[in-house]
């Protein structure tokens, strides 16, 4: 279902952008970064989006897991959701010590 439900959005969120072409998908946080499986999944579907995989890359885990004939470069960013809200924090804690709870 997870691969069906990330199809499904690319492919729409194509068509709602005037048809325009895919240029990059990106997989990331949790089953996105972890699951070659879905990634392998989403491509096999997916080449009328121009998306076509690497299964050595995929397997080995790579960043840049398109082959050299994707015209859809397909990517693996690791996720940091607890740095990002740490960092999100102390620019709020900053603001508060200057200004106050009316910020």
């Amino acid at each position: 279902m997870t691969s069906f439900r990330a199809l499904e959005y690319s492919a729409w969120t194509t068509v709602a952008d005037g048809l325009r072409p895919l240029d990059t998908l990106v997989f990331t946080a949790g089953i996105g970064e972890n699951a070659p499986l879905v990634w392998e999944r989403i491509g096999a579907a997916a080449p009328w989006l121009g998306v076509g995989l690497d299964e050595e890359r995929n397997r080995r885990g790579e960043e840049v897991v398109s082959n050299p004939n994707s015209s859809v470069d397909v990517l693996v960013i690791p996720a940091d959701e607890e740095r990002a809200v740490a960092a999100e924090m102390s620019i709020l804690r900053s603001l508060w010590n200057q200004d106050g709870p009316g910020l």
